[in-house]
């Protein structure tokens, strides 16, 4: 996939390998624990970036990448972006020094920190994926396996994966548990 990014008026096309975005997911976890203490956006402190901010953000990282020819960075900080906002065509990067005029452009329009409840946004779609993180427990080890849970939304009861042998399998059985409760959450609302 290619994100358009123009800085100054000056296209970047940066190609984003499709496989980066599921074999980064660690990284944009950490990500957004980063972003989740607060981040400094210009003149204002965020306590807690929005979805839109948080591209912003990402955006600002781009250009600094950019401006230090550190490619791996950049193209990172894409990916994310597009993990976060997939319908994304391109990005708009100011050069002022204000993240919050760092623009997005969707197949639906161009959005900002001020569009963040407009009806161009998906409706819930950041929300949908923090609820469906919440109703699947984080990996953890109990004795030699490793295990996580999920709450089951018809019972509202936890339950329990099976015993799983190995933390990186476990990680990605419980990636893949989130991204089908976010289907079903999507397909519910």
């Amino acid at each position: 996939m290619i994100l358009n990014i123009t800085i100054n008026e000056n296209p970047v096309p940066l190609e984003i390998p499709e496989f980066l975005i599921e074999k980064a997911a660690d990284f944009f976890e950490k990500v957004d624990k980063d972003l989740d203490s607060g981040w400094q956006m210009s003149r204002e402190w965020v306590s807690n970036p929005t979805l839109i901010q948080r591209c912003q953000i990402a955006m600002d990282k781009i250009l600094s990448a950019i401006e230090t020819n550190n490619q791996q960075l950049a193209m990172l900080m894409a990916a994310y972006i597009v993990s976060k906002i997939p319908d994304v065509k391109e990005v708009i990067i100011g050069t002022t020094g204000d993240i919050s005029e760092n623009q997005i452009i969707t197949v639906n329009g161009s959005l900002t920190s001020s569009d963040e409840n407009a009806s161009n946004l998906p409706p819930t779609d950041d929300k949908i994926i923090e609820t469906a993180s919440e109703q699947i427990s984080k990996v953890y080890k109990m004795g030699r396996a490793y295990y996580f849970a999920s709450l089951n939304p018809s019972t509202e009861q936890w339950e329990e994966s099976p015993a799983i042998k190995d933390e990186e399998k476990a990680n990605k059985m419980r990636d893949q548990k989130i991204s089908e409760r976010v289907e079903e959450l999507r397909n519910n609302s």
